[in-house]
């Protein structure tokens, strides 16, 4: 499934592909991880400049 703010389909299937190799570990990237009903301290949490990847738990 595409980024609605990032259309470059080429470095998603590279990036999947790199993952599924185990480069890089999928657990480097995702830094903060919020479960759905917290999710409204995401923004926080990327407002700091210390954030890479920020991710939706949703069960």
């Amino acid at each position: 499934m595409p980024s609605s703010i990032y259309d470059h389909p080429g470095d998603f299937a590279r990036t999947i592909a790199l993952v599924a190799q185990g480069t890089p570990k999928a657990s480097c990237v995702v830094t903060d991880a919020f479960q759905f009903d917290s999710i409204g301290r995401a923004p926080e949490s990327a407002g700091t400049g210390q954030s890479g990847k920020i991710v939706a738990i949703v069960s």
